[in-house]
């Protein structure tokens, strides 16, 4: 960083931005690691999801189903299981590991989110900062939580859809990392904590503020489920009328028709896929099961996540999401070679600075002409007009006025107040920066004036570059990324996917009760993500995941703060709706803390779908709007500088604590907004099953999960009416994994053989399970 004074009317201040080169074992190492993580998505989807499928199948073949005929044919349409992925603990920690892992490049990110003039670089950082919806992800884990031990239920908070938590957070972490450091509080907060850890003056430590940048980020689905929560009391005659509805026939047991049943009763995102598939539905259908939802609508605090809806997300955005981050960081075997930067700059940062600044200024000659923006990758290079001085009196926050405010070290602060005091020279400006982050360096700063040769003014730079990575730890992240993938879809097929087994075996030998004999049955999976997304394991690999680069964090941080060049911020948004698992991880926990607290009724579950396409579109945009609010600006500098041990470093660990707290609240805006029940339209139709939710309505302790919505994970038996081809039935079947483990409803055995168990309203209102044959998982 300098200034150029030579133009007697205007001073010019560059600021110049380079990561240090990356060894090859480090970026080898990120890739393995991120291969891993891939794979270990799959791992936890069997487990959690998939493996209870041949269960279900021999169940409906052994015993078919209640009330189908004997001679029915039955269709399972089996549900989405990534929810339960993605609120895995160690699944969000991996992920922000991922994120942090890679710090070089999130600074990056963040100083190109800063400018707002190359609007692809902007774009670019702004997707890359939506990694940062792991940081969600783990805070709705530790909310759900909360609202456990707290006993808060809903109406007080509303639990979040996982995929509108990651629409959320990715269009959300770009703009909020922008916001936070154009504004000068948030600016300042976050330059103290970059230089609270700094060893040296010229040195900044990213460490606290990527804690508190966490922290933020993670904060933002826990809004959105108190937004929802306060909707919901808001149209609580509507609701109320809905819930007479559904309860009016609680007694007659696993025949009741009842709207919990149907496809309607799904997650926005998986609504629409069985719609699209599967189009005889569109037409006179009857649905019996659910039972599960029943359950948590009476007894929220059964549910195993109080803060995230797991009823339907996309699995296939499960698996790719720990190698997402590769939208923006090289993979480990691309070296990207940081010249005329010793590779061990950060070592010695107060002797490597003068050749640090003047590598960095060299990078000027590559602006052409009127171009205020250039990234590569290499560095990030931002050329702005040097704002007019103030008045001597407001030295102190003169800095809050320039770009990137959040950033600056505390010896760049000092020479900007001496500049505003007329006791220094605007060209005489030319200063270095390390970026830490929990100590370790993630990229080098450079900020300068410089005289404007098209006019009589003076410009300032502003350059960035990442801090060189050895190779092992790219490749470790690599790997880490990889094994976690298939961990993943390990957890569906386990948690989800598995439980179909006993279920067709009992289908097969029983069949349905509802179903004639003989009849022909259709199962129709459902979606198993939102099973997976209250996994702390998950959220916490994918936080851990999206924090393991938080080099690329910064350096999507700093491409989201300019707009001039789309195609970088629609990148550094694309990389930050990552973030999405902050979103998810606040859910989980809101949804502990609600159930706690005794408030599961006031907070609802949120469509895990409008989740991340909520912060996947908003986490960009959302990082970018920080950066623009002078009092986010000087939050963020003051917890950037706070760890800082030098005038010349920042640390970014607390501000990513914060961001990941303000990204991870946005779906809890929703969870906690009132329920709009009045816009669903019911169809004249009788649904049948869905005793689940018989018992979620009656107390909603029941929910495994409160803020999340899993509907999308039931599954569904279809067969033909006889005598009737152009009628169909079906029955509604939900995974016992729904309701809260800690609370132990009363288990007894079916009289006779059956598929599938339900819930059993008795007369004396006590509740018990009447388990289905060969210990299927599924109830309807």
């Amino acid at each position: 960083m300098w200034m150029d004074d030579s133009n007697s009317n205007e001073n010019v201040m560059y600021t110049g931005y380079m990561r240090a080169p990356s060894s090859a074992w480090w970026l080898l190492c990120k890739l393995l690691l991120r291969l891993s993580l891939a794979g270990c998505v799959g791992v936890w989807m069997w487990h959690a999801y998939f493996r209870h499928l041949p269960r279900l199948v021999a169940s409906l073949e052994a015993y078919g189903l209640c009330d189908a005929p004997i001679s029915a044919t039955l269709e399972v349409v089996v549900g989405d299981p990534t929810a339960y992925v993605l609120l895995h603990p160690m699944v969000s920690i991996a992920f922000v590991l991922d994120f942090w892992l890679s710090v070089d490049f999130v600074a990056r990110a963040m100083n190109r989110m800063v400018q707002a003039t190359d609007a692809s670089s902007f774009v670019v950082a702004c997707v890359y900062l939506s990694r940062t919806v792991w940081f969600g992800y783990g805070t709705l884990l530790a909310m759900s939580t909360v609202l456990r031990y707290c006993r808060i239920y809903r109406p007080r908070f509303v639990a979040v859809d996982p995929t509108t938590i990651a629409i959320l957070l990715t269009l959300a972490a770009g703009p909020i990392t922008r916001l936070q450091s154009q504004t000068p509080a948030l600016a300042r907060v976050c330059n103290n904590l970059f230089t609270c850890l700094a060893p040296s003056p010229d040195e900044i430590d990213v460490g606290v503020a990527a804690l508190v940048y966490t922290l933020i980020i993670g904060v933002l689905p826990l809004l959105l489920g108190f937004v929802l929560s306060a909707c919901a009391r808001a149209r609580a005659v509507a609701r109320q009328s809905l819930r007479r509805r559904s309860l009016s026939s609680l007694k007659e047991g696993p025949h009741v028709a009842m709207i919990h049943a149907s496809f309607a009763n799904n997650d926005w995102k998986n609504h629409i896929m069985t719609t699209l598939s599967i189009h005889p539905w569109t037409a006179t259908f009857t649905c019996v099961g659910g039972s599960v939802y029943d359950l948590f609508d009476k007894q929220p605090k059964y549910s195993r996540n109080m803060a995230l809806s797991l009823r339907g997300a996309d699995c296939f955005v499960l698996y790719s999401t720990p190698l997402k981050a590769y939208i923006s960081e090289p993979f480990p075997w691309h070296h990207v070679p940081m010249q005329g930067i010793p590779d061990q700059c950060d070592r010695n940062f107060t002797a490597c600075a003068p050749t640090l600044l003047l590598a960095l200024q060299n990078q000027s000659q590559q602006l052409g002409p009127g171009q205020v923006y250039l990234a590569t990758d290499r560095f990030d290079l931002v050329r702005v007009s040097f704002a007019a001085l103030p008045d001597p009196s407001d030295a102190d926050t003169f800095y809050l006025t320039l770009p990137y405010a959040s950033f600056y070290s505390i010896q760049q602060r000092k020479l900007f107040s001496a500049i505003a005091r007329r006791e220094m020279n605007a060209s005489a400006f030319a200063t270095t920066e390390l970026s830490l982050f929990l100590g370790i360096a993630i990229s080098y700063n450079a900020i300068w004036i410089a005289p404007n040769t098209q006019n009589a003014s003076s410009d300032l730079f502003i350059c960035a570059a990442r801090v060189a990575f050895p190779t092992w730890w790219l490749w470790l992240k690599f790997a880490y990324r990889l094994v976690f993938g298939v961990y993943l879809l390990m957890c569906m097929w386990r948690l989800y996917f598995a439980q179909y087994a006993t279920l067709v075996a009992n289908l097969e030998r029983y069949g349905i009760e509802a179903a004639a004999v003989g009849s022909t049955l259709t199962l129709v999976v459902g979606d198993p993500t939102s099973l997976i997304l209250v996994h702390p394991r998950v959220i916490l690999g994918f936080v851990l995941d999206f924090w393991m680069s938080a080099d690329f964090d910064g350096r999507a941080y700093l491409r989201v703060g300019q707009v001039v060049d789309p195609l970088q911020f629609f990148v550094a948004c694309l990389y930050l709706s990552r973030t999405l698992w902050f979103a998810y991880g606040a859910v989980v926990a809101t949804s502990n803390l609600m159930k706690r607290c005794g408030l599961a009724k006031y907070f609802h579950g949120v469509d895990p779908t409008y989740t991340a396409i909520g912060v996947a579109v908003v986490a960009g945009p959302f990082t970018f709007v920080q950066m623009q609010i002078p009092a986010l600006c000087k939050l963020y500098n003051t917890l950037f500088v706070a760890l800082a041990r030098r005038d010349d470093t920042i640390d970014i660990s607390l501000a990513a604590l914060v961001y990941t707290t303000l990204i991870g609240g946005l779906p809890l805006v929703f969870g906690l907004w009132p329920r709009l029940m009045f816009w669903r339209t019911r169809r004249p139709i009788q649904f049948a099953g869905g005793s689940i939710y018989t018992l979620f309505a009656k107390d909603e302790t029941w929910k495994a999960i409160l803020g999340v919505s899993q509907r999308s994970t039931d599954c569904y038996v279809l067969y033909d009416v006889p005598g009737n081809s152009s009628h169909q039935q079906g029955v509604r079947l939900s995974l016992t994994a729904r309701v809260e483990k800690r609370r132990q409803l009363v288990l007894r055995d079916a009289s006779t053989g059956t598929s599938v168990g339900h819930i059993a309203f008795e007369k004396d209102d006590s509740i018990s399970l009447v388990q289905g044959s060969h210990g299927v998982a599924w109830i309807m």
